[in-house]
This record gives structure tokens, sequence and C-alpha cells, in this order.
């Protein structure tokens, strides 16, 4: 998203993709409890996330298309 890439100066324990898609998939259903127009799903592959669903505008969709890329781990949002 931003260049250059930033890194932390400390060692850390990657989490597995499942754990790191309930951690993006949390995040859109607090998003959905106080906004009921939101309703999006999360894929993760790999450092993609995959978004279906739908909200109520196209501000919306950039808005999370952001939000997804500034997860660790995560380069691109589809």
């Amino acid at each position: 998203m931003y260049e250059p890439k930033l890194t932390v100066g400390f060692k850390t324990t990657p989490r597995d993709d499942s754990s790191r898609n309930a951690g993006l998939q949390d995040q859109m259903n607090r998003l959905s409890k106080r906004d009921p127009a939101i309703r999006v799903t999360t894929t993760l592959e790999g450092e993609t996330v995959l978004l279906t669903g739908e909200v109520a505008s196209e501000e919306q969709r950039e808005l999370i298309e952001q939000m997804m890329l500034f997860e660790p781990g995560v380069s691109a949002v589809q």
C-alpha cells in the first residue's frame, strides 16, 4: 500500500491463514453491527483478501478495501 513497506524491529510469530482470516472476518462482523448495510465475507488466500458481499455505497467499498490493506501480511484486496 505504501512504499517503502514498513517492518517491525522485533520477531513475531506468524499466524496461520485460518486464524488471520478469522480476525479479518471479525472486523467485518463488528462493522455490520454498526451498519447493517455492510454484509461482507472475507477469504484469505496467501497475502490477498477476497471480499464478497454487499455494502451501501462505493465509498464504503473503498474504505473497507483500504482497511484490509492495513492488516499485517495483506498486500492485495480483490
